[in-house]
């Protein structure tokens, strides 16, 4: 049985949800300039506080041209990307990871995070 991951991708004007497995997660970091990808469970009552705050970052962050991303650990595949705790979000600029930020992030905190990069 294929395991299958909820990834949502948000574009500069559309978002769409897609079932993807760990494989997809690699093309879509790869497929775009600047990509925030949240790792998370289901069952992580962090990952519960955090939502609300992310759900909001996602949303200024769409204006921004930036793809977003959410991977369900339950899946398998997250410590490739150096994941081993969660919530994790990890920033990839050009496809590679250059920073990873564990534990409960306020909306204003991930956003100012990303335009750091988005200003080099």
């Amino acid at each position: 049985m294929k395991k299958l991951a909820l990834i949502f991708i948000l574009s500069s004007s559309l978002a769409l949800a897609l079932s993807v497995g760990p494989k997809t997660l690699n093309r879509v970091v790869h497929s775009h300039k600047v990509v925030l990808v949240k790792f998370w469970a289901s069952w992580c009552v962090p990952c519960s506080i955090m939502k609300p705050d992310f759900e909001a970052a996602k949303r200024e962050l769409k204006r921004k041209r930036v793809t977003v991303a959410e991977y369900n650990v339950d899946l398998g595949g997250a410590p490739k990307y150096g994941v081993y705790t969660i919530p994790t979000l990890v920033l990839f600029v050009n496809g590679k990871a250059v920073e990873q930020k564990q534990g409960v992030l306020d909306k204003d905190s991930i956003v100012m995070w990303v335009d750091s990069y988005l200003q080099k």
